[in-house]
């Protein structure tokens, strides 16, 4: 089954884009993880608070609370996906957070992963 890809576009013949599971898996996790809670008017719950952690120091108990967000906000919003588990990088990138969020795609029983920078 195809689904709707995002961004929305349509092909020069005039048919909607698609993507297989695995890339509108990988689209939607990162839509959620990047989605501000309230900021869809219409679904004031769907998202993160990952923003907050913004200006915190990066030590482990505020990793624990982004991980633990990140884990628990997918489980939430995206159920095409189990095994979740959300690993950071070493170092900060410029002052950002690299975090690479693994899971298993339920429908095709696969890894997969996605790197976000926060």
């Amino acid at each position: 089954m195809q689904n709707i890809a995002f961004p929305f576009a349509v092909n020069k013949n005039g048919e909607i884009e698609t993507a297989d599971l695995a890339e509108s898996v990988r689209q939607s996790v990162k839509i959620i993880l990047l989605t501000r809670k309230g900021e869809r008017l219409m679904l004031p719950e769907f998202g993160t608070n990952l923003r907050r952690y913004l200006f915190e120091p990066l030590n482990q108990t505020i990793r624990e609370i982004i991980r633990t967000e990140i884990i628990n906000t997918l489980y939430e919003w995206e159920n095409r996906i189990k095994d979740i588990d959300a690993e950071f990088a070493n170092t900060e990138i410029d002052g950002n957070l690299c975090v690479t969020v693994s899971y298993t795609i339920t429908g095709l029983n696969t890894r997969d992963n996605i790197e976000i920078t926060l």
